[in-house]
């Protein structure tokens, strides 16, 4: 989309769009200079382009001219209809999206069962062969005379 400020300073530009233009933004600027006092009396600082652009939707200069497509009238119904169809579509979406994160956890968490039932094994394995270190070792001593009681 181009800039209204683009336009106005384009050469191809007639002078009837930029007389438009300029009354459009003479109108902008009266619907934003109140906004822009009550913003800076409450105390929240709003950039002049902010407010601009706040207010800018409202108008249909922009539309008129040719830079924003006109938007369709829609009877109420379509737009409800429309509405709940892209719902429909985000859910179904979401819905899917959690099956899959489901699937990948119960994957996951399958891993991790198997191991930590894997590092159990081991460590019984470890414990054993403690074990008979230490009676292989006892009978090494006996055998040498070592172990002496």
């Amino acid at each position: 989309m181009c800039s209204p400020m683009r336009l106005l300073f384009s050469r191809s530009a007639t002078a009837a769009a930029r007389l438009a233009l300029v009354r459009l933004l003479r109108k902008l600027l009266r619907k934003w200079r109140p906004l822009w006092m009550n913003l800076q009396k409450k105390g929240k600082n709003q950039t002049p382009v902010e407010a601009v652009a706040q207010v800018l939707p409202s108008t249909k200069f922009l539309q008129n001219i040719g830079l924003q497509p006109a938007v369709p009238k829609r009877s109420s119904k379509a737009v409800v209809a429309a509405c709940v169809h892209e719902l429909e579509v985000e859910v179904e979406a979401e819905m899917q999206g959690a099956a899959a994160l489901r699937e990948k956890f119960e994957t996951l968490n399958k891993k991790v069962l198997a191991s930590e039932e894997a590092r159990e094994r081991q460590l019984e394995e470890m414990e054993q062969l403690r074990k008979q270190v230490e009676e292989t070792n006892a009978i090494l001593r006996r055998v040498f005379g070592l172990d002496r009681e």
